[in-house]
């Protein structure tokens, strides 16, 4: 089974650039977590009550296999969305459904895998209202 190669689309100001990794994102579950910002309080006679601010769906990504000659791609793309920029994810770069999503983490560390290849993860939050195609 063949995993699809997803895409990114983002404006960093300059128009809008497209990148496509080299390798699919692997270790992928095939469900989106759920995380709500919630306030609970408990009242004194013991019920619970909670105010929900909304719930996001966070999408982990993590890309096993990023050769060497990406990663300035990589650096171009994290550096725009690390600051807070939405983007456009193709799951699949060979289809046109999309959604826009924006970067969990304000931190994020390639790693070595060995000689030629990095490993990049990170998770990507749903911008609510966002642009998107089926």
């Amino acid at each position: 089974m063949a995993y699809p190669i997803p895409k990114f689309v983002y404006d960093p100001g300059t128009g809008a650039v497209t990148f496509t990794p080299t390798y699919p994102n692997m270790q992928k579950p095939y469900m989106d977590d759920f995380e709500a910002v919630r306030h609970d309080s408990i009242t004194s006679s013991g019920i619970r009550q909670s105010m929900v601010e909304r719930v996001d769906r966070i999408k982990p990504v993590n890309f096993e296999f990023v050769p060497w000659s990406d990663l300035t791609n990589w650096q171009n793309f994290l550096n725009y969305a690390i600051q807070g920029g939405s983007f456009s994810y193709y799951p699949d770069s060979t289809l046109t459904g999309f959604q826009t999503w924006e970067l969990v983490e304000d931190k994020v560390s390639p790693t070595f895998v060995c000689i030629g290849f990095s490993k990049i993860a990170f998770s990507l939050r749903l911008v609510p209202g966002g642009a998107s195609a089926p």
